[in-house]
């Protein structure tokens, strides 16, 4: 469903979805990974949305959620390669201003290496 590593200055989390389909049937176990993985405090989480094509309202809610536990503790939650389509439902309920939405190149170091950093 994801992989997870960090940088190597372990600031920067990189978490990539495998899956095209983000719901709450199917996201139940990365959201508590997700959970422990802002409890270590990382100065910015990075997601890489390149494979996901829809996102239910379930997952937008964990999205806010984990949005603010980083702000918190002083981090960043960027949301990376998001699919157009799911950009325009970001828009229409406003949550492009909310979240950090940008193509970071090192979240795609998380895919091209493939491994479960740990986890």
């Amino acid at each position: 469903m994801s992989t997870e590593r960090r940088d190597r200055s372990g600031q920067v989390a990189l978490v990539a979805f495998h899956s095209s389909i983000l719901d709450v049937h199917n996201f139940d176990d990365v959201k508590q990974e997700l959970f422990d993985l802002i409890e270590e405090r990382p100065a910015k989480l990075l997601l890489n949305f390149r494979k996901v094509q829809y996102v239910s309202s379930g997952v937008l809610g964990v999205l806010i959620t984990l949005h603010r536990k980083m702000e918190a503790h002083g981090g960043r939650l960027v949301l990376c390669f998001v699919d157009p389509a799911i950009c325009e439902l970001f828009q229409a309920t406003k949550l492009d201003r909310y979240f950090r939405i940008e193509d970071d190149p090192a979240a795609d170091e998380v895919v091209e290496s493939g491994h479960n950093a740990g986890r």
